[in-house]
């Protein structure tokens, strides 16, 4: 049995066997949900979900509404969805999706397109009171993770609180290094339970910001439109750093939980990450706002 699994430094049998672990992870994580009982949430609560999805991931989402549904928090909680009407027929929301309506989710439909950055634009600032948390809608949330984001944000008050994020790093030169190997970076074993400016979160497991911790650019159209078009998550750290605000992960592991099975066909990480669009955006970024430099004043040569 053991040699069946004995994949001896092959690049296609690792990612077969990635795959079969991720492939038993989501179906652990689907069960699972048969075991959590689901909530009505409170559409005034001071912490909201906020999250999107488009046309090719809509008969895949309920499984992620339902796991935000049943966290184990204590506190209450509002769930919001931005769509666009492109992404709808006839401008409507689907009827499998609307019945999540009897749990107090409410559906937000669009008439411009904002990508995933619906998930955030039109939510932050819009309650002086309110936690924005964002979600992806590809993930299986487990019953912990709204609970646990909270946690961190009241041991950290201010701060933007992320379950899985990069280091920005500066070569030597005091240019920004490559994405790939911020993906990579240690930053000299920090922990990252420890506030800092040089961390960014990823949106994929979900972020947690506080009112007031982005700067009033986050929500700019014609800013983030050209800088970061495909970027919500640099877009959204540049205007945190503008603002001053330090970000803290829950765990110093990255943490990624189990995604919705076959919910990968389409997704911005091979454009992003795969053609270096990061780079490019995070360039821009930088380019328009040279003061971040000054941020990040460590090379991350001496940071490893």
């Amino acid at each position: 049995m053991a040699a069946a699994f004995d994949v001896n430094g092959d690049p296609v049998k690792i990612a077969a066997m990635k795959e079969l672990r991720s492939g038993i992870k989501s179906r652990l994580a689907l069960l699972a949900l048969n075991f959590r009982r689901r909530r009505v949430v409170n559409d005034v609560a001071n912490i909201v979900i906020s999250i999107t999805t488009y046309r090719a991931r809509l008969d895949k989402f309920s499984p992620v509404l339902e796991s935000i549904l049943r966290q184990d928090i204590r506190r209450d909680y509002a769930v919001h969805v931005h769509l666009s009407r492109a992404d709808l027929d006839l401008g409507i929301v689907p009827a499998d999706l609307r019945r999540f309506e009897a749990s107090g989710v409410r559906f937000y439909v669009h008439e411009e397109n904002l990508r995933s950055y619906k998930k955030l634009v039109y939510e932050y600032g819009a309650d002086e009171c309110a936690s924005i948390v964002t979600a992806d809608d590809d993930i299986i949330y487990p019953r912990y993770w709204l609970r646990r984001l909270v946690e961190s944000s009241e041991k950290n008050p201010g701060c933007v609180v992320a379950y899985r994020a990069h280091y920005l790093g500066l070569s030597d030169t005091r240019k920004l290094v490559p994405y790939s190997e911020m993906m990579e970076s240690k930053a000299g074993g920090r922990s990252r339970k420890v506030p800092c400016m040089d961390l960014m979160p990823t949106g994929v497991s979900g972020v947690l910001y506080p009112y007031g911790s982005l700067a009033p650019i986050c929500t700019e159209r014609e800013l983030f439109l050209k800088y970061a078009p495909l970027a919500d998550d640099i877009w959204f750290k540049i205007s945190s750093m503008l603002k001053g605000t330090k970000v803290v992960q829950v765990d110093d592991q990255n943490r990624h939980f189990a995604m919705v099975p076959g919910s990968q066909a389409d997704s911005l990480y091979q454009s992003n990450v795969g053609a270096s669009r990061n780079d490019e955006q995070l360039n821009n970024c930088f380019e328009a706002y040279p003061q971040l430099f000054n941020m990040l004043t460590q090379p991350s040569s001496q940071r490893a």
